[in-house]
């Protein structure tokens, strides 16, 4: 059971991870910020083991995800790109994303990494993301137990 949870995981995570990799050899350039925002979303639960209809708790939670758009030039030719971090798998920390909405203002310089292959496409944090280090991590681990369980049997 822990190999069928942790297969795919180490795969997604070690593909995230690959991605991330490959974008730090990337060329630089420098871009504007033309549009940053961060979503904020809250979602109400049941807290686990308690019944709202007898007195139970609820909790309110609210996530938070960055989105940004920057414009930058490369051969003399204007791109617009909205990519943050390469390899995210579409999961973002609440935390991280409003760190990033406080840290990136529209109008802003930054440098951005670019694909010189296909320079539309960019990401503002080059590297192995967060979120694919941790289904990396996550994965291994349960790979690991996995193996070791079966290697007990």
């Amino acid at each position: 059971m822990l190999l069928l949870v942790g297969l795919p995981l180490l795969a997604a995570g070690l593909y995230g991870v690959t991605v991330g990799l490959v974008t730090l050899g990337w060329p630089r350039t420098q871009a504007v910020i033309l549009d940053a925002r961060i979503d904020l979303r809250e979602t109400t639960s049941t807290v686990p083991a308690t019944d709202k209809y007898r007195g139970g708790r609820t909790e309110t939670r609210e996530t938070a995800s960055f989105h940004v758009r920057y414009r930058y030039r490369v051969g003399g030719q204007d791109y617009e790109a909205d990519g943050v971090e390469p390899g995210d798998l579409g999961l973002q920390n609440s935390a991280a994303s409003r760190e990033q909405g406080r840290t990136y203002k529209s109008g802003t310089q930054v440098m951005v990494a670019y694909d010189p292959r296909n320079p539309a496409r960019a990401y503002l944090l080059p590297g192995p993301s967060s979120p694919s280090l941790m289904l990396a991590l996550v994965g291994g681990v349960l790979v690991v137990a996995g193996v070791w369980a079966a290697a007990r049997r």
